[in-house]
């Protein structure tokens, strides 16, 4: 019988293992346990899912776009789309054709969504 010793890495936040360092770096960047993950956006009254239209590249010498719909979050003061801190570490948010941002980590506009009748 062989046996084998090797480092493994664990994320901070949710404990969750990893045989390769860079994969774990990686999963923290986005981990959804993180302190600062949570923003204000994500209980506010003021933001709705909506369907919309988003402007892709084709990956040829062209360079022709063509569009494709999609569900992303709208903030309706502010009139702009917003996505959260995990696409914003991937670095794949959508090109729209209004501002699309990240969330705030505070915002002025924030109206707590309750949920009183439950």
């Amino acid at each position: 019988m062989k046996t084998e010793t090797k480092e493994i890495y664990k994320c901070d936040y949710c404990n969750k293992l990893y045989q390769m360092k860079h994969h774990c770096k990686n999963h923290e960047l986005i981990c959804r346990k993180r302190p600062d993950y949570l923003r204000p956006c994500h209980n506010c009254k003021i933001l709705e899912k909506v369907k919309s239209v988003a402007f892709f590249t084709y990956c040829d010498e062209a360079g022709d776009k063509y569009t494709e719909p999609v569900e992303v979050l709208f903030c309706k003061l502010k009139d702009c789309f917003i996505y959260p801190p995990s696409v914003a570490a991937k670095g794949n948010a959508f090109e729209l054709d209004k501002p699309n941002i990240e969330m705030p980590k505070d915002c002025e506009f924030y109206i707590e969504n309750r949920y009183d009748n439950i």
